[in-house]
């Protein structure tokens, strides 16, 4: 059984250009950052205490945030986005997120 972590949605520190796409104060960008990042904490703690492999995504999707440009981006950002689901993966990120996890779990 496997457990999958969050891809990053926000980007590491506050990007002016951002907020057109991500409309979040330049302060709120690390509060956010880091409420994701308990938010994987408790998710892999849970996988461990029921035995199950956590699959991590937060090194592998470092840097395809929902502010870059689409080809890099994994999120749709929640405005000027290609996508009906804002906030969530894309087809690229989708792809690269399946990859991550069978090489984790040893299926690929």
């Amino acid at each position: 059984m496997a457990v999958l972590g969050y891809p990053w949605i926000m980007p590491a520190t506050a990007d002016p250009s951002c907020f057109a796409k991500l409309p979040v104060a330049t302060g709120d960008v690390p509060y956010l950052r880091g409420i994701q990042a308990h938010l994987n904490t408790v998710v892999r703690r849970a996988a461990e205490e029921t035995g199950a492999t956590y699959v991590d995504f937060s090194r592998a999707s470092d840097g395809h945030d929902a502010c870059k440009p689409v080809g890099t981006r994994w999120i749709e950002p929640l405005l000027f986005g290609n996508s009906v689901v804002p906030v969530h993966p894309n087809a690229l990120g989708e792809r690269r997120m399946a990859e991550q996890a069978m090489s984790v779990l040893g299926l690929g």
